[in-house]
């Protein structure tokens, strides 16, 4: 039985209070504990609970502790069955405390693109799939074609900047990692002034765990401070996220559209994201359509933003980059 004991009598013993006190996360709550995320199936029913109901796992014990941690000032947020989280909640408490929505950083004034050391193996071939097979927009007609990047060089294509993490062009692809050392994000961006636009590029996860294609709100266009939506790629999920006010601290972002998907390392695939007004949609081919809207969508875009994430040296390789206008 739990704590050893093999009858009720047993809890009321000294030793058995001791090892249920230490094993009651609500006894050590403490200012540097991280943020807690609960979501109860049962719902909060009164209390004391009849016999034989299920008490191990009663919303009640998430009271008790947001209660604890509501009173040290942490963050704690609690659903039960009568008071569900809304859709894509939880994974928005993820994408914000596990720092997947990168937080401004200071932009160097020669951004220094990671170097790597040569090594006398051969590299293996890239090979990336057809460029943009049976992807066409949905939202309007493709128009001028304002940028095409194939990587063929070994450097970066003018108009490119490094903010965080490493970048480097080689066998074909743009490489593109997270710098280990500090945690933080691989952060780069590619400057192309726009507003209606469908923007096409291939990607393969090479040990990276997720990559954000994401646009700004270009200065002046909005009263508000960080992105505008995001194209969230893992490799168990995607979404389009609205991105909140880092100006407001009340502002949350939000999954505007989300689904589970596999995205297999070792695999190219082509994205095309296209927005026109207030709509934005994503595709892979292969998979179901993410469609989301906004009214601050609509605004003029200075770029494209990149972040990638995934530590120990995993990579996400880009190639075949298009983006046209928006008809």
């Amino acid at each position: 039985m739990l704590f050893g004991v093999s009858s009720a009598a047993d809890f009321d013993t000294e030793p058995v209070r001791k090892l249920v006190y230490d094993a009651s996360a609500t006894n050590f709550v403490s200012k540097d504990d991280p943020p807690v995320y609960m979501n109860y199936q049962m719902d909060l029913t009164p209390i004391p609970l009849p016999r034989g109901e299920q008490n191990m796992h009663h919303p009640y014990f998430g009271v008790v502790l947001k209660e604890r941690m509501d009173a040290t000032g942490l963050e704690c947020v609690l659903h039960y069955q009568s008071q569900p989280a809304r859709p894509g909640e939880d994974f928005d408490f993820i994408l914000k405390h596990f720092d997947l929505e990168q937080r401004p950083a200071e932009k160097a004034s020669a951004p220094i693109v990671k170097a790597v050391a040569p090594t006398e193996a051969q590299p293996q071939p890239i090979v990336p799939p057809v460029p943009g097979a049976g992807l066409e927009p949905t939202l309007g007609a493709k128009g001028r074609l304002l940028l095409e990047e194939e990587f063929d060089g070994d450097t970066l294509p003018k108009g490119w900047n490094l903010t965080s993490g490493g970048l480097r062009v080689a066998d074909g692809a743009l490489h593109a990692s997270q710098t280990g050392e500090s945690g933080r994000l691989g952060l780069f961006n590619c400057d192309l002034p726009m507003q209606d636009a469908a923007i096409q590029i291939d990607f393969k996860f090479d040990g990276a765990r997720g990559i954000n294609v994401s646009v700004n709100p270009s200065p002046g266009e909005l009263n508000k401070k960080g992105h505008l939506f995001s194209v969230m790629i893992a490799p168990a999920m995607w979404n389009i996220t609205e991105h909140n006010n880092k100006a407001d601290r009340n502002s949350r972002s939000e999954a505007l559209a989300s689904a589970p998907e596999q995205f297999e390392q070792g695999h190219w695939y082509t994205l095309l994201v296209e927005f026109k007004g207030e709509e934005v949609v994503a595709q892979v081919q292969g998979k179901k359509p993410l469609r989301a809207a906004s009214q601050e969508f609509r605004v003029k875009k200075p770029g494209i933003e990149f972040r990638v994430a995934g530590k120990d040296a995993g990579e996400v390789l880009l190639d075949h980059l298009r983006v046209w206008e928006l008809k």
